[in-house]
């Protein structure tokens, strides 16, 4: 896909929420001793993160919250600590780092109209 079809529209809600989700899931996988193909009786998660607005009257946001499985056979004291920060101010730029759907504008019989396409890094799973 040429540079010079897409469009380089806001980031909607919903894609802010992929990108966490996604930069969340490769701090786990960075960070933490979790293991996929392993069991565990048990977990405790507390998490709190901060979102900021380029170039917007929105207000930053924090997130937070706390949730855990009962453990059986008693508490683990063992803890993981993961980490990630990311921030972009061009859409598009964050939409491709995170294989996500970019904006077109296409041609069709009843004229221009707007379209989400895959877009997918070299080397990466579409999401």
């Amino acid at each position: 896909m040429g540079r010079d079809s897409t469009l380089n529209d806001p980031l909607s809600g919903a894609e802010i929420k992929e990108i966490i989700r996604q930069k969340v899931s490769e701090a786990l996988d960075r960070d933490c001793t979790l293991v996929d193909d392993h069991t565990y009786p048990g977990f405790h998660l507390k998490f709190e993160a901060s979102i900021g607005f380029v170039r917007s009257t929105t207000p930053s946001t924090m997130i937070w919250g706390e949730q855990g499985t009962k453990i059986v056979g008693g508490p683990d004291t063992s803890q993981d600590q993961v980490t990630a920060e990311y921030q972009t101010d061009s859409p598009n730029t964050a939409r491709e780092e995170n294989n996500l759907p970019m904006p077109v504008m296409i041609q069709t019989p009843s004229g221009p109209k707007r379209e989400k396409v895959p877009f997918t890094k070299p080397g990466k799973k579409h999401a």
